[in-house]
């Protein structure tokens, strides 16, 4: 029951950290490359989400992983 609740929680934490991406993201693409003017600066952006969308997934994952994880063994004591 406990490995559901931490597969659920890292669930969660993926598609927050997901959602809190593409959320952030026009503004961070803004940032990294600068305004979009000929088809390079496009090309950066698509570099740019393609890297960031499976790395913010896999450190959501792991955030909530660990969270739920410590907040189960706190239970446990």
């Amino acid at each position: 029951m406990n490995g559901l609740k931490i597969a659920v929680a890292a669930l969660a934490g993926a598609a927050l950290c997901l959602a809190a991406l593409i959320a952030g993201f026009p503004r961070l693409a803004l940032l990294i490359t600068g305004p979009v003017v000929s088809n390079d600066e496009m090309n950066q952006n698509v570099v740019l989400f393609l890297i960031s969308t499976p790395l913010s997934v896999v450190i959501g994952a792991l955030i909530g992983g660990v969270l739920m994880r410590r907040r189960l063994q706190k239970k446990r004591n």
